[in-house]
């Protein structure tokens, strides 16, 4: 398959999202050091200096000498070991930074000739990946910091505002409204029960935080979350997406299926991935067909399997792959706006109704008793 080089083969600065929830966009899922976002810069500068003629050693090089700002130090390292003798593929793995369907690729390209390539596929796929994964932040950190905002003002009214009318309505000793009631009892409940609360609360955050990488939290998880309404869909689409763009790495990279097959499981990041691609591994060892075996996961979608069906007979499971992938991302793409749009409003109107019960509930019974003192 034809690659696409840019014409402009200055280095790219791999900005953030242009989004106020940046802080949400940490990488998870390889780790703090060296994450997805690092990993698409570094193989996108290394692949447009090669591109453009640079032998490996001159680019490293010159990728050390301009990242010297303390901040990424990954080219001074793999320099240094370069310098040793080792090749990049050799380098990158002594760093440990590097899974090993990259160091494999990386081999490949290195033995074949066509490391620009095999960079040139190393980048798209993390372009790809970091644009789902904001694409998915961006359309939950609102409505999630909405919903905590709204938390936060409903215990405030309830827990200080609340109580300061309450013994004002006490004096009079007047029966109240129902929704007077009501208010006041929720009040008493966040009153008497706010610190117990509080520390049930952090214990279960620490909790996940602690047991996000334990097989039992993140088997649940994975289980839960794909049956939630709406949001379910949503994330199967990204982990179908993340699946293809690695299956059409793979293929891409001329590594071999069966060894290849392993690296998707880190490369989706979703555990009952774990669990099938040993099963798919088995079934294709016993003759059965990809599309076959794929489908028996009971996850993917019946256009999926028809375009895997489709690549595997005219024998082009990479262009196959590609298209799969292209789709579940413009699919979560149009979907994270559209969710974006209606939840906005929603959220908004909740705050304003939960503000205006407690405003009636307090205010009412001041006037019925202002009524009564008049008479």
């Amino acid at each position: 398959m034809s690659i696409q080089i840019p014409s402009n083969r200055s280095v790219k600065k791999v900005e953030p999202a242009s989004t106020s929830w940046g802080f949400l966009h940490k990488d998870i899922s390889i780790g703090p050091r060296f994450g997805d976002k690092k990993k698409e810069q570094f193989f996108y500068d290394l692949y447009n200096l090669l591109s453009s003629g640079l032998e490996l050693v001159n680019a490293i090089s010159l990728l050390d000498e301009e990242k010297q700002n303390g901040k990424n130090s990954i080219f001074a390292e793999i320099n240094k070991i370069m310098l040793s003798g080792k090749s990049l593929a050799e380098a990158i793995q002594t760093t440990g930074h590097f899974s090993d369907f990259e160091f494999h690729s990386i081999r490949i390209g290195e033995q074949t000739g066509k490391l620009p390539n095999v960079l040139g596929h190393l980048k798209n796929h993390y372009e790809r990946k970091n644009k789902l994964k904001r694409q998915v932040v961006n359309a939950l950190s609102y409505p999630m910091l909405t919903v905590f905002v709204s938390i936060g003002v409903m215990i405030f009214l309830l827990r200080f505002l609340v109580p300061m009318f309450q013994e004002t309505l006490r004096v009079f000793d007047a029966e109240l409204p129902a929704v007077t009631q009501m208010v006041i009892r929720v009040s008493d409940f966040i009153s008497d029960y706010s610190i117990p609360s509080l520390v049930l609360t952090v214990s279960g955050v620490l909790l996940i935080y602690f047991q996000r990488r334990a097989s039992w939290y993140r088997k649940m998880t994975a289980s839960l979350v794909v049956k939630i309404p709406i949001v379910g869909s949503l994330v199967k689409k990204v982990v179908v997406a993340r699946f293809a763009q690695a299956m059409y790495l793979l293929f891409e990279s001329k590594v071999h299926l069966m060894e290849g097959l392993d690296y998707t499981v880190g490369m989706t990041d979703f555990f009952p991935f774990e669990r099938w691609i040993p099963e798919m591994k088995t079934k294709i060892g016993r003759g059965m067909s990809i599309c076959r075996a794929i489908e028996e996961t009971g996850f993917f979608d019946s256009r999926t399997i028809t375009i895997i069906k489709i690549g595997e007979e005219v024998n082009d499971l990479g262009t196959s792959f590609k298209n799969i992938a292209d789709q579940n991302g413009a699919y979560v793409e149009q979907k994270t706006s559209t969710l974006n749009t209606l939840l906005e409003p929603f959220l908004i109107l909740f705050v304003a109704a939960v503000i205006i019960v407690v405003a009636i509930a307090m205010i009412v019974p001041i006037f019925e008793m202002g009524n009564q003192i008049k008479f």
